[in-house]
């Protein structure tokens, strides 16, 4: 028998998402007219199945033999993830708000800067704003809220090679 000694949790990509998922749901109805579940929704039966008599339309199995299938919606715009809003934060407060390169020349540890995040980039000179968190998931430049949109395209200009350095790698 073997012992586990740690398990590693990782975000996957929305091109994993997409190639992974049986079902892309369209639409909030659960059901039909005739009390059938709706292609395209939450209980499409490629998903799995959970009214007896009915098969799951992915791997053939009853209501006791199929554990189910992955589907996924697509958002209008980027939501925050509570479980990363933390992470979030700390990503925020290292990166630079104009070029998004960590703000830390190579002698400085991760740890000191965030507590005491520069006020000017090393890397372009750009002034930055005071950065805050509030709960459950707010984030604020100084007096600004900062959008889901404009978080991720900050976070989408990271350079890899500094993404490295904060050991994130892509799903």
């Amino acid at each position: 028998m073997h012992k586990i000694t740690e398990v590693h949790f990782k975000l996957l990509s929305p091109e994993i998402i997409r190639a992974i998922a049986r079902v892309r749901v369209v639409t909030s109805d659960l059901y039909d007219a005739d009390g059938y579940p709706v292609e395209g929704g939450m209980m499409d039966p490629r998903l799995g199945v959970i009214d007896p008599g009915l098969h799951c339309r992915t791997c053939g199995g009853g209501i006791g033999d199929c554990t189910g299938h992955f589907g996924y919606l697509e958002l209008a715009r980027p939501v925050v993830n509570v479980l990363y809003t933390k992470t979030i934060y700390q990503l925020l407060k290292i990166t630079c708000r104009k070029c998004s390169r960590i703000m830390k020349k190579e002698e400085e540890s991760l740890k000191r800067i965030l507590l005491s995040p520069p006020t000017k980039c090393p890397h372009c000179s750009a002034k930055q704003k005071k950065v805050t968190f509030v709960k459950p998931y707010l984030y604020y430049e100084d007096k600004n809220e900062l959008t889901s949109n404009e978080i991720r395209e900050r976070f989408e200009k990271i350079p890899t090679s500094d993404l490295k350095r904060l050991n994130i790698t892509g799903g």
